[in-house]
């Protein structure tokens, strides 16, 4: 009996200590996951740029922010992780800063900054600029160097990571990973221009996420197109965007990395109900396998700066233009222009003008365009007459070149 009662006792601690190690493990577990609940709204830097809590976060989501009105994503918000043990550390951080997903009732999602990451160190100048070492230099080397020789020539990479959330249900939607490099200039203008190439490769990303976006393919008859039809929305005269991905080239051993970038704007063509056309309008890089493509839902504008230079004294224009569609083969155009006439008294008279213009392309390929261009203008010079009266004067004009 004694026996029996012994062997009861030790089966009683090994199973509370069973439970409890359960519990351990269960526990250990569920804190290492990451649940979001709430989130940090970013913090705009003070003018003195010495705010306690304006970090790297802030700065990262305040880029994202922009990305996404740009692109009109007015149903998102970019928010920062919050963690409950970093405002118990940061009194700065108030509850006016904390948003529950519940309160977030005019957005649909929510772009949460997880981490976010930044590396500076000094690199040769001879090295293109294009291209970045995936090794880290020696952090004493590195050191050394950026101190003397490589101090105005400062490799800067930063890494974001984010999660993508339904704010209804809180389920994640996906990660959301942003990696950019550039090489150049002192520790803050090489972080300037890190943190703008952040803001054109998050257009991308958010493009690719929320428009339309397909891998690029190539046709039967060796044209370019995309793996989507009419069944997926897709129509002749749509605008894309050729995205060509980031690459790993090998040069002398060593690896390299070369960040993806635009590469060409094309046009939807000839669509059928699974695939689509596209002609390419204009192109200044190849793009490789693997390539995407994203709408580009936006008119496409051009800004216009026009000089006629005089054929004698008596008349310049200087004049400023916009026009849309310049990619196809017709488009118009619109503006005004600043002039300067000389009378017959010889006195320059000023005034300003307004145009109008249409350009046909009878030539248009990815690489030049041949055409013409026809417009009329209307100049309203002024001068003070004997009297000292403003007067003014009405021309016309039809240039085309």
């Amino acid at each position: 009996m004694k026996k029996l009662k012994l062997i009861i006792f030790f089966a009683i601690i090994l199973f509370l200590i069973f439970r409890d190690h359960s519990k351990a493990r269960q526990t250990k577990t569920t804190e290492s996951e990451l649940i979001i609940h709430k989130l940090r709204l970013p913090v705009p830097p003070s003018k003195d740029n010495k705010s306690k809590y304006y970090s790297l976060d802030d700065e990262v989501a305040i880029i994202l922010t922009q990305a996404v009105r740009e692109l009109r994503l007015y149903d998102i918000i970019v928010g920062i992780y919050f963690d409950s043990t970093l405002k118990k550390q940061d009194s700065t951080i108030t509850d006016e800063m904390i948003v529950n997903f519940k309160e977030l009732e005019r957005f649909t999602e929510a772009i949460v900054i997880v981490a976010t990451d930044i590396f500076q160190q000094g690199v040769p100048r001879d090295e293109d600029e294009a291209y970045f070492p995936l090794e880290t230099p020696n952090l004493v080397e590195k050191s050394k160097r950026s101190k003397d020789e490589y101090s105005e020539n400062i490799q800067t990479q930063l890494s974001v990571i984010a999660q993508i959330v339904n704010t209804t249900t809180g389920e994640s939607l996906g990660t959301l990973e942003l990696e950019v490099i550039h090489a150049g200039g002192s520790f803050k203008k090489s972080k300037a221009k890190t943190m703008k190439l952040l803001k054109k490769k998050a257009l991308t990303e958010f493009k690719s996420i929320y428009w339309f976006s397909a891998d690029v393919i190539t046709t039967k008859t060796g044209k370019t197109g995309l793996p989507i039809g009419m069944s997926s929305g897709i129509r002749k005269g749509m605008i894309f965007q050729l995205i060509e991905p980031d690459r790993m080239w090998t040069i002398d051993d060593e690896e390299y990395f070369v960040p993806g970038s635009s590469a060409a704007i094309a046009t939807v063509v000839d669509t059928s109900t699974d695939s689509s056309g596209l002609r390419i309008l204009r192109q200044w890089r190849d793009h490789y396998p693997g390539s995407w493509a994203v709408e580009h839902p936006f008119p496409i504008w051009a800004l216009q700066l026009n000089f006629i230079p005089p054929a004698t004294d008596s008349y310049i224009n200087l004049g400023v233009y916009f026009h849309g569609k310049p990619l196809q083969n017709f488009d118009v155009g619109m503006g005004m222009q600043i002039i300067q006439v000389t009378d017959s008294y010889g006195d320059n008279d000023y005034g300003f003008g307004l145009g109008g213009f249409g350009i046909w392309r009878f030539f248009n390929t990815s690489k030049i365009d041949l055409g013409g261009k026809y417009g009329i203008d209307l100049d309203i010079p002024f001068k003070k007459d004997d009297a000292g009266q403003i007067v003014h004067a009405i021309l016309f004009s039809a240039p085309s070149s």
